[in-house]
């Protein structure tokens, strides 16, 4: 059963995930309880969650923001999300059903139709209707994986970690259409290995995509002057290692 709380902790998670609420931004407990209809408690509880899930700071005589994530927190992340979903690529082996393997191709091709209005368009990068769509299609594709292990903590936690990497990465330049047909072959490489049960090479190019994810991720913090050098950046991103060989 859905509760107000958690009515209002989805709706605060979408628009961190839209790009609608982004690191720094002041959250407002009456301005969000009008928006959805419901008392300021509900509002007021959903904020402590998502404070316990790494998503908002609450600030004292401020009020409560949303959590910008620092440099190393932005590896961590990329590093738990590469140990959570090549285990569930493991853990989900022997259920991949028809079903899933259909919902995965069904997502994969609505990447690829972003890709073809965008060079159809001659469009340099996404307009915020194919981010969207973009984002929803790249979630649920990685969720056909996390759902067929059957842990619903394990699904939550990923979901909570993209949310954190979304709101340092909103307004990030680089959705170019380049940047898009990676993200296909990518998922349609993970997803043939998957169907094909060669486990160790649907691992490998989980870690390849969100290898390649972390590292424009970084890029576009770099460009907002957090501070860090390009010495550092390299150092700190070896093309091995930092999410497994």
């Amino acid at each position: 059963m859905t509760t107000l709380r958690d009515k209002a902790y989805q709706h605060i998670h979408n628009r961190i995930m839209a790009g609608e609420l982004r690191a720094g931004d002041v959250i407002s407990e009456a301005a969000l309880a009008n928006e959805i209809g419901i008392s300021r408690t509900p509002v007021r509880e959903a904020i402590k969650h998502l404070q316990a899930a790494g998503l908002v700071d609450q600030v004292p005589r401020y009020g409560t923001i949303v959590r910008q994530p620092e440099y190393r927190d932005i590896i961590e992340l990329y590093q738990l999300r590469a140990a959570v979903e090549t285990f569930a690529l493991v853990a989900s082996e022997n259920n991949i059903s028809e079903t899933a393997y259909r919902s995965g191709l069904a997502f994969c091709k609505q990447i690829l139709d972003i890709a073809r209005e965008m060079n159809a368009n001659d469009s340099v990068a996404m307009d915020s209707d194919q981010l969207n769509r973009f984002l929803t299609a790249d979630m649920a594709f990685h969720l056909v994986f996390l759902n067929s292990v059957g842990n619903q903590r394990i699904v939550k936690l990923v979901t909570d970690v993209r949310a954190q990497i979304r709101s340092c990465g909103a307004g990030r330049p680089d959705h170019s259409l380049q940047t898009i047909v990676r993200a296909y072959r990518y998922h349609r490489r993970i997803l043939r290995y998957a169907k094909r049960g060669n486990v160790s090479q649907a691992q490998h190019w989980m870690k390849e995509h969100l290898r390649d994810s972390l590292q424009a991720t970084l890029t576009h913090f770099l460009q907002l002057g957090p501070g860090h050098g390009s010495n550092e950046f390299l150092s700190l991103f070896p093309k091995s290692g930092f999410l497994g060989s």
